[in-house]
């Protein structure tokens, strides 16, 4: 997870660094672990990384949030 955190964090970075026609863009990302065995649970892995989403926005935005 800690390499995805990286990857993540470089593409959150990448976006506040680009200029968009002189807007200023920031991301706020969340992220979870499907675990393969329990595909079947899908839907709950979408609602934690929907929390962890929105616990980015609530911290300042433009961060990322891992549960």
């Amino acid at each position: 997870m800690e390499r995805i955190k990286k990857q993540v964090e470089a593409l959150r970075k990448s976006i506040e660094k680009t200029d968009f026609n002189g807007i200023h863009v920031t991301a706020s990302i969340g992220l979870t672990r499907i675990d393969r065995v329990k595909l079947k649970e899908i839907k709950h892995s979408f609602i934690i990384a929907d929390k962890a989403l929105y616990h980015s926005k609530q911290n300042g935005r433009n961060c990322i949030t891992i549960q």
